[in-house]
C-alpha cells in the first residue's frame, strides 16, 4: 500500500468542504435526522477529567475528535480540520460508536490513544499506546462501578 504524505499546499482547496455528518434516529420525529455532533455524556466526562486529574502518567487532553471515513495523512487536510472545527485528533471509528450510543440512548465518552500523528513527525505505529489508553479507560469503568456500588 502506497501512502501519500505531500507537502503542505499541494493538495486541492479544500477551503470549500463542507462537514456532511451522519444520521441519527431521532425518537421525538420518528425519523432519521442529520447529525454532525456527538458530544461526550457530561457526567463521564466530568469523571475522565477526574481521573485524569488524579493520574498523572497519563497525557490527557479534552477536546474534539475528528471522524471520517478515510486514512488521513493530508497535512492540508488535517489542519483544515483543525481550523475550521477545532479537532484534536482525526480518526475512523468513534463516530460510529457515538451514533449507535445516541439511537440506542446509552451515554458516551470516546477516548481516543494517539499511536502514530503525521503533524509531530511520529508517524510510525507504537503498539504500547494500547495499554496506556486500556489502563485509563479500566481506571474510568473502576471509578462508575465503586460510584453505583
Amino acid at each position: 500500500m502506497k501512502v501519500f504524505n505531500e507537502p503542505k499546499g499541494s493538495g486541492i482547496d479544500i477551503n470549500k468542504r463542507e462537514m456532511r455528518g451522519t444520521y441519527t434516529y431521532d425518537k421525538e420525529s420518528d425519523t432519521f435526522k442529520p447529525c454532525d455532533k456527538y458530544p461526550a455524556d457530561k457526567s463521564w466526562l466530568n469523571r475522565a477529567k477526574k481521573i485524569a486529574a488524579e493520574h498523572s502518567e497519563f497525557n490527557t487532553e479534552v477536546g474534539t475528535i475528528g471522524s471520517q471515513d478515510t486514512w488521513n495523512e493530508n497535512i492540508d487536510l488535517i489542519t483544515f480540520l483543525r481550523e475550521k472545527y477545532s479537532v484534536s485528533c482525526e480518526e475512523m471509528e468513534t463516530a460510529s460508536a457515538a451514533q449507535i450510543c445516541k439511537i440506542a440512548d446509552i451515554p458516551f465518552i470516546g477516548i481516543r490513544t494517539i499511536s502514530n500523528n503525521i503533524t509531530n513527525g511520529n508517524s510510525k505505529y507504537n503498539p504500547d499506546t494500547a495499554d496506556t489508553v486500556q489502563d485509563f479507560t479500566l481506571l474510568l469503568i473502576d471509578d462508575y462501578i465503586n460510584d453505583v456500588n
